[in-house]
């Protein structure tokens, strides 16, 4: 009997001596798919114990680098000790403030040693209010130019080649513009469609611009055509 009362007493001390937090983050990644823009959308994060001692959590937010249109709307005091199999949702609410893809990650960290830090990644596309063709010319002008002065966007080819065909590009652009100011819809839709078809990438017709801006710039004169048809 004085045996057995060692060996209970010995494994306790032994389960109690390893005996570590465990943090459960649930789901690690949550897409809140297309919303309007000006519109919020909330997601919940469920974090858990699982371990067999209290578990610190130390921090939790949105990491600066991301979207500033995610945020925490759970009221967190920190450090904030949990009991073992303790349980709690966090909120997460998200409100795109442009169109386009959004992308943050929340960050948790604990007291856990196998897993101190724990990320959360955030994903949503905003669908932006309808614009007007003549101002949506007028921003991919004014897009353009900038990414060309900024180097982030310049004609394809090498030399003289690739300069002509940014200018000829630009110039497509240009003419568009002036056919939207007044309203020769038709011929407009056709410039734009024979831009698109030396921006988007393929092969035939050839790129005539190439560089970090150019698929943007391939984005918005697909949008301005379907804002045109």
């Amino acid at each position: 009997m004085k045996a057995l009362f060692c060996c209970l007493t010995l494994l306790l001390s032994t389960s109690t001596l390893y005996a570590v937090p465990d943090i459960d983050v649930a789901p690690l990644q949550y897409d809140f798919g297309s919303l309007d823009v000006g519109l919020t959308q909330t997601c919940s994060i469920t974090v858990r114990n699982a371990g067999d001692t209290t578990l610190a959590i130390t921090g939790i937010a949105i990491c600066p680098l991301g979207s500033p249109d995610f945020a925490l709307t759970t009221a967190v005091y920190l450090p904030w000790y949990w009991s073992p199999r303790f349980a709690y949702t966090f909120t997460v609410a998200w409100t795109p403030t442009g169109g386009g893809p959004n992308a943050a990650i929340l960050e948790i960290t604990s007291s856990d040693p196998d897993e101190p830090v724990v990320q959360v990644l955030l994903t949503g596309t905003g669908i932006p209010d309808y614009v007007e063709p003549a101002e949506q010319i007028v921003q991919l002008v004014g897009f353009t130019e900038q990414a060309v002065a900024d180097g982030q966007l310049y004609g394809a080819g090498n030399g003289n080649s690739a300069s002509g065909r940014l200018k000829a590009f630009q110039n497509m652009l240009d003419e568009a513009a002036f056919l939207i100011a007044n309203e020769a819809w038709d011929d407009a839709i056709d410039v734009l469609t024979t831009a698109l078809a030396h921006a988007d990438g393929r092969n035939k017709p050839p790129d005539f611009i190439e560089g970090p801006a150019a698929a943007e710039v391939a984005d918005r004169i697909s949008a301005l055509l379907q804002a045109l048809n």
